[in-house]
């Protein structure tokens, strides 16, 4: 199932990320939650209250965006993160550490949505 896939992943990208360093590879990875993205309109309308239901469960209480995940993305790219690797980075929101056990009450507090990578292309219709 995903836990299993999911661990998979982390420990390959440890493994590599050793086995590869003498070469000068970085290897890391981003394990992305729940992202608002176009991905969605995928799912069934019957998922619709299930995906509603687990952002309302989500400690954020909000999906992430997909400028969220690129802003990783580029990070990890990026000169800055040169000396990072073998690492799985979660852009979720907590919500991997979260339990249904906890509750999280209703609240506005999460760290507003990052929207930076969109441009406004005009139309050419």
């Amino acid at each position: 199932g995903s836990p299993a896939a999911r661990a998979g992943i982390e420990n390959l990208t440890k493994t590599l990320a050793v086995e590869w360093a003498r070469a000068g590879v970085r290897i890391n990875a981003v394990a992305p939650g729940l992202i608002a993205s176009s991905g969605l309109d995928n799912y069934p309308e019957a998922m619709r209250p299930m995906i509603e239901q687990t952002i309302q469960d989500a400690p954020f209480k909000r999906m992430g965006t997909e400028s969220e995940v690129a802003a990783v993305i580029t990070f990890l790219l990026s000169p800055a993160a040169a000396y990072i690797s073998g690492e799985a980075v979660r852009i979720d929101g907590a919500s991997s550490l979260w339990r249904k056990t906890w509750f999280i009450e209703a609240h506005h507090n999460a760290p507003p949505p990052f929207d930076g990578f969109r441009h406004n292309i005009p139309d050419t219709d």
